[in-house]
């Protein structure tokens, strides 16, 4: 089966500069590109309820046709915008490089998780930064529900970011819940573009022996998988801040945070500290998505 990228698109700056970063990564891995558009009905429609594949009236004696028909014209026209943008893209593409368009109905970011779930997706590829983005309206202000709830992993653009290949990566770490998967993700990762790859940990408390010896015991089986890994360790409170000024200290292409329950770096994937991290940052995030136990891996663009 062919490798997919789902990029979100609501036609605003954020997600075209989102689209080139997503070309260039379809590329490198030889995956196909899917525009995903969720054409969301006005709320104020009355007497109707939504479902991902149409309307369903629920009493068709307090709504107004004509409302209707203007929310079903915009949505057509948002559905001729994101076939023009497939056709702008193929004409800019390899003549092999597969590009498709996926027209979603539906309201709020759950139409867009249930189309990960039903279809094999190997990445999911949006574009952040700033309130005044309408991207933002409907899924920027949910960076960290969607990150949290995809079934792969997802990789949030920034908008003055600029793709030139990924030289550098820095992977925020938690020694305490470590996942062979996550491990074997970022080793892909760093093979397929590579990347120089610095393991960071930001522990808050400095000389609390289980950490040291946790820490110790981490990097020193992670450096017999990856022994040109790189690993790093900071002291500090603030979780997000530390991260994000160590990653661009050290002028790192993409920042990537792995989630996994009971671990410290859930916190990360809280909707305010991931929007914090994903909008405030110059740098790409990339998020990997828990590994649920006894529970098949994740679908996943760089790893089967």
């Amino acid at each position: 089966m062919m490798k997919t990228i789902a990029v979100l698109t609501d036609f605003s700056d954020e997600a075209r500069h989102a689209t080139t970063y997503a070309i260039e990564l379809a590329q490198a891995l030889e995956a196909k590109l899917v525009f995903v558009h969720a054409g969301q009905l006005n709320a104020s429609t009355m007497g109707t309820s939504v479902t991902a594949s149409g309307l369903a009236w629920s009493d068709p004696n307090i709504y107004n046709p004509a409302t209707v028909e203007m929310d079903e014209e915009r949505l057509r026209d948002e559905e001729r915008r994101l076939n023009d943008i497939v056709s702008e893209v193929r004409r800019s593409v390899a003549p092999d490089q597969l590009v498709e368009a996926v027209f979603l109905r539906g309201v709020g970011t759950d139409v867009i998780l249930d189309y990960l779930e039903q279809n094999p997706v190997g990445l999911v590829v949006m574009g952040t930064k700033g309130a005044q983005s309408s991207l933002d309206r409907w899924i920027g202000t949910n960076t960290g529900y969607i990150m949290d709830k995809a079934p792969c992993p997802v990789l949030a653009v920034p908008r003055h970011s600029n793709y030139t290949g990924l030289k550098k990566i820095v992977f925020a770490a938690d020694p305490h819940h470590e996942v062979q998967w996550h491990i074997e993700e970022l080793t892909t990762i760093a093979n397929t573009f590579g990347a120089e790859v610095t393991v960071l940990y930001v522990q808050e408390h400095e000389g609390e022996q289980k950490d040291e010896d946790r820490w110790l015991v981490f990097s020193q089986k992670m450096e017999l998988q990856a022994p040109t890994f790189k690993f790093a360790r900071i002291f500090s409170g603030d979780l997000a801040r530390s991260i994000e000024e160590y990653a661009q200290s050290k002028n790192a292409d993409m920042l990537i945070v792995a989630k996994q329950h009971r671990s410290y770096l859930e916190n990360l994937f809280h909707t305010s500290t991931t929007e914090r991290l994903a909008h405030d940052s110059v740098l790409p995030l990339l998020s990997l998505p828990a590994v649920e136990e006894g529970k098949a891996r994740p679908d996943s663009i760089f790893t089967r």
